[in-house]
């Protein structure tokens, strides 16, 4: 059995993106955020998430505003308005946890 995969992400960040629209402050939990839907909407193994995260927060570092309208217009198809549909939407692809302190801001 596989352990489970922690997001860069906050529950109190994702739920003020999903239910507000705020903007996320650091970069990584935005591409963090794009994994998740990017799971959501494929239903992409968990495996690949890390890749995903990766893959993402060089974008997001560079161009947060055009990567807020592109997590917007995801949750938007997704049809995810509360933060208890994303988190059960998640939830039924496997094991998917959030971190619980505040994540420091990134350099490099």
């Amino acid at each position: 059995m596989k352990g489970p995969y922690y997001l860069p992400l906050t529950q109190r960040s994702a739920k003020s993106f999903v239910e507000e629209g705020k903007a996320f402050d650091e970069p990584i939990e935005a591409a963090a955020m794009f994994a998740a839907l990017t799971r959501i909407k494929r239903g992409t193994h968990s495996v690949h998430l890390g890749h995903l995260v990766a893959d993402a927060f060089h974008p997001f570092r560079k161009e947060p505003l055009d990567g807020h309208t592109l997590l917007a217009a995801a949750l938007h198809e997704l049809e995810v308005s509360t933060f208890d549909d994303f988190t059960s939407k998640l939830r039924d692809l496997g094991h998917v946890w959030f971190y619980q302190s505040e994540f420091k801001a990134m350099t490099g």
